[in-house]
């Protein structure tokens, strides 16, 4: 996508002359000295497993999709002869 000339000056302008106007300052926000410590949150070891099992499937089902399955089809002889090319 091509930005008009026009577009992107009034862009870049938008943006900058608020910065330039005096009087206007924009309040910053600060970060707490020290942010609260994270806490575990207890999970059931059976939970923990199930998500495993889960993940480890998902990627074997992955890798069998994208490089078992083809191997299939080529072993049952899909294979393009030049017969069939035109």
């Amino acid at each position: 996508m091509i930005i008009p000339k026009r577009l992107l000056i009034i862009g870049v302008m938008a943006a900058i002359v608020p910065t330039l106007l005096p009087g206007r300052t924009i309040a910053m926000t600060t970060m707490p000295a020290q942010p609260a410590p994270l806490r575990p949150i207890p999970q059931p070891l059976a939970l923990k497993a199930g998500v495993t099992l889960g993940g480890l499937l998902l990627m074997g089902g992955n890798l069998w999709w994208f490089l078992g399955s083809k191997r299939q089809t080529l072993e049952k002889g899909d294979r393009p002869s030049s017969r069939d090319e035109v």
